[in-house]
C-alpha cells in the first residue's frame, strides 16, 4: 500500500481516490522536470537511400524525447505498479489482481513505420495478444507481420 500511496503522491492523485475500497484507478502525467519543453530536432537523411520516402511529408522530427510545451507531460511513457518490497522480480499476489486484469481479453496492437519512424513509438502488450507490424513506407515492398505473443 505504501507504494500506491507513493505513486498517488507523485501523480498527484487526490484523497478521494485512495478509498478503503479493494480496488482503485490510478491516473496521473509524468512530467518534464524543466521550465521549458526540449526542441525537437529535425533527422539527418543526408545519407540515407530512404530519404524520398521517409522525407516525402516533411523532415521528420527526432522522438526520442516528446515533452507537451504547453503542459510538460512526456508521450511515449511507460508507468507500473509493483509490490512493496526489496525483491524486483515479485508478482502481486492473485487475490490483489483485479479480475478483469487478471485474464484479460486478447487485443490486437498494429505498430507501423509510414515515414520510417515506429507508430506508435511504444506498444504495452501481455501474453496471448497479436501484435502485427508493418512497414507502409514504401509502397513496392508494404508488407506486413503478425505474431501471437508467448512470454
Amino acid at each position: 500500500m505504501r507504494s500506491l500511496l507513493l505513486l498517488a503522491a507523485l501523480f498527484g492523485i487526490g484523497s478521494s481516490a485512495l478509498t478503503d475500497e479493494k480496488y482503485v484507478t490510478i491516473k496521473g502525467t509524468v512530467k518534464w522536470n524543466g521550465e521549458k519543453a526540449p526542441e525537437l530536432k529535425a533527422i539527418d537523411f543526408k545519407n540515407n537511400p530512404d530519404k524520398g520516402v521517409c522525407c516525402k511529408d516533411g523532415v521528420p522530427t527526432s522522438s526520442e524525447v516528446l515533452v507537451d510545451p504547453k503542459s510538460l507531460g512526456f508521450q511515449n511513457v511507460v508507468v507500473w505498479l509493483r509490490p512493496d518490497n526489496d525483491d524486483k522480480e515479485s508478482a502481486f499476489p492473485p487475490d490483489q489482481i483485479h479480475p478483469d486484469l487478471a485474464k484479460p481479453k486478447s487485443r490486437e496492437h498494429v505498430i507501423d513505420q509510414p515515414k520510417c519512424q515506429f507508430e506508435p513509438q511504444i506498444t504495452m502488450a501481455r501474453e496471448g495478444d497479436t501484435l502485427v507490424v508493418k512497414n507502409s513506407a514504401r509502397s513496392v515492398t508494404t508488407s506486413t507481420m503478425r505474431a501471437r505473443l508467448k512470454i
